[in-house]
């Protein structure tokens, strides 16, 4: 039977296809306004340590350098994803959780200058022990990344469907597998880009590449303490997101800051080195998974732990250990489940939602070991 749809089926034009394919679009690296500075950023050359000061009159002296701001030159209030998750500040100020992490930014007339200035900058850092491995992060004695939880635990959840006990009990087959994803990093074509304008009134105004201006703008007004009624966020062209352009970062933040010192627009542009290794990052997993099957290949139970490296700070953490759990029997039939996630800080850049936001790992782990199981009964996967 024949249906007229409105758009299936048809040849629907992109509403930004000719902006794009003739070179018109703008993002945010394009744009320039009068009297706009440029602004750099100085990032943590320590995974961790405590900042004891930093110098800035050198930097300062240079022609063209127009200010410095460091995390001192913020309002103090904690932001995040949840209330109880709240751990970042718009610039460190007392403590540096990860190499890359931002330290200071400066604006000046030309981005070359900014960039001789930020070499000026002197910090003397009191270097801590630092913590890399998630496994590690949680045990006893592991070196402290956050002062307001216990065993470096940024966030955790819990499911229990059934009793995998009864589902194993009534398996055939029971294999146990463990398995390991690493971190991977966007290579977005359009790096991380702002321009942030001081207004009268004091408000704010961003042009951003981001994803979501609504995650922005409430994360950027309550780390600024600012209302939200008093932030603005324009979302230009992106030039590639994929989960990783959703929050704001720590160049969002160092530009208002700038222009309200300045109270003149400024520019700050990441480079692709900047992005590698300081960027928000794909959370590394281990899974341990446990299955159940029947001869006939019926699964009747799962059983998985799940350990992610969450880095320095929980951004969208307790939703990326959720989502696997919430994703783990689809679009299976597992009538058996029990599901248990952790993701522990770490002295790394942190990890947040990119592209499938940790369904892929988890899929990764639990269809492999399935692969061998069926092979085992002499079935296709």
């Amino acid at each position: 039977m024949e249906k007229n749809y409105r758009i299936v089926g048809k040849s629907v034009p992109r509403v930004d296809g000719v902006e794009k394919v003739t070179g018109a679009a703008r993002y945010a690296g394009d744009l320039i306004f009068p009297g706009m500075l440029h602004g750099k950023i100085l990032r943590s050359p320590h995974p961790h340590a405590r900042i004891v000061s930093i110098n800035a009159e050198k930097a300062l002296r240079l022609p063209g350098v127009r200010a410095v701001i460091t995390g001192k030159d913020g309002p103090g209030t904690l932001f995040g994803f949840l209330p109880q998750t709240r751990d970042r500040l718009a610039l460190p100020i007392d403590k540096v959780r990860y190499i890359g992490e931002e330290v200071a930014a400066v604006a000046a007339d030309t981005p070359e200058i900014a960039a001789q200035a930020v070499e000026l900058i002197d910090v003397h850092y009191e270097v801590l022990p630092a913590v890399f491995d998630p496994e590690e992060a949680m045990a006893e004695g592991a070196p402290q990344i956050h002062s307001h939880v216990k065993n470096n635990m940024s966030a955790e959840t819990h499911m229990n469907f059934g009793n995998v006990e009864e589902g194993f009990a009534q398996s055939d087959l029971i294999r146990e597998d463990t398995y390991k994803t690493q971190e991977i990093l966007h290579g977005f074509i359009e790096p991380h880009a702002v321009v942030a304008q001081w207004g009268p009134g004091e408000k704010v105004t961003l042009w951003a590449s981001k994803q979501s201006p609504y995650i922005v703008y409430r994360n950027l007004s309550r780390g600024l303490n600012l209302n939200p009624s008093q932030v603005r966020i324009i979302q230009p062209h992106v030039g590639g997101g994929f989960g990783g352009k959703h929050e704001p970062f720590g160049l969002d933040f160092a530009a208002v800051l700038l222009s309200r010192k300045t109270r003149r627009p400024v520019k700050i542009v990441l480079d692709q080195e900047e992005i590698f290794f300081s960027g928000q990052r794909r959370h590394a997993m281990i899974i341990h998974v446990k299955l159940g099957l029947k001869q006939d290949g019926t699964i009747m139970a799962c059983q998985m732990k799940l350990i992610a490296d969450g880095g320095a700070y929980a951004s969208v953490g307790q939703l990326s250990i959720y989502l696997p759990g919430a994703f783990l029997p689809l679009p299976l039939r597992i009538p058996h489940v029990q599901y248990d996630a952790y993701r522990p800080y770490t002295n790394k850049p942190f990890a947040g939602a990119l592209r499938g936001h940790c369904i892929p790992q988890m899929r990764f782990a639990l269809e492999g070991l399935l692969d061998v199981m069926a092979e085992e009964l002499g079935k296709p996967p």
